[in-house]
């Protein structure tokens, strides 16, 4: 894929500005309802999509998820937060009347990224690694941390130089999701990562074990 010109970098970096300013008529509600604090929000430049242009209509009313790699935005996700697709707090079924719906959507041939990757600029030689933006939400709300995160195991491998970017982290914490998915991921990170990769086990992913055990669940568990 091309890289993004001026013009298009400055497109992006206006829909970002303008869905973050409308935030909180939606998006900040229900990111505290999934104990995200606003100030998590403003540092990730979360926002929704309201009065969209016509090449982000489709995803009007969702949650905005900018994508910025050295302060530039390079890239745009969408988390639907639709109340009607919750079938329950844990459990959420998107769909409608034309059918069902992704909970997550990317521009058609967006680049993939690994998510958060100014956090590797900071100058601590740890670094934290989760299984979708929202767990990276949580440990940066809750631990304070520097923190990635990848989309899953067939991502990941489909981009191998990633673990290059790893090379200056004396120690990597894997957060994944305690199920066969999660596993597949684990095994394939430490492959390429090899000892200097720790698996953080949980009782559940970052999220529901934070919210279920609050944050002492989260240090016991990667020893903090």
């Amino acid at each position: 894929m091309s890289r993004l010109d001026a013009s298009q970098r400055s497109w992006l970096e206006d829909q970002c500005s303008r869905y973050q300013k409308t935030a909180d008529q939606g998006a900040l509600s229900y990111l505290a309802g999934r104990d995200i604090p606003a100030e998590v929000a403003d540092f990730y430049r979360l926002g929704l999509v309201l009065d969209a242009p016509p090449e982000h209509r489709r995803y009007e009313g969702m949650l905005s998820i900018p994508i910025i790699k050295r302060g530039v935005v390079q890239g745009m996700r969408f988390r639907c937060i639709r109340e009607e697709c919750k079938v329950n707090t844990r459990e959420e079924s998107h769909g409608d009347a034309d059918g069902p719906h992704p909970k997550f959507k990317s521009t058609p041939g967006a680049r993939t990224w690994l998510y958060g990757t100014d956090a590797m600029l900071s100058p601590s030689d740890e670094i934290e690694v989760t299984e979708g933006e929202p767990d990276a939400w949580t440990i940066r709300g809750a631990l304070g941390l520097p923190v990635v995160s990848a989309p899953g195991v067939d991502t990941w491998k489909a981009h191998p130089w990633w673990a290059l970017l790893f090379e200056g982290h004396r120690r990597v914490r894997l957060w994944a999701d305690p199920d066969k998915a999660g596993r597949k991921l684990a095994d394939q990170v430490a492959k390429d990562l090899g000892t200097k990769l720790m698996v953080v086990d949980l009782p559940d992913d970052v999220s529901w074990t934070y919210r279920d055990h609050g944050v002492g669940a989260l240090i016991e568990a990667a020893g903090l």
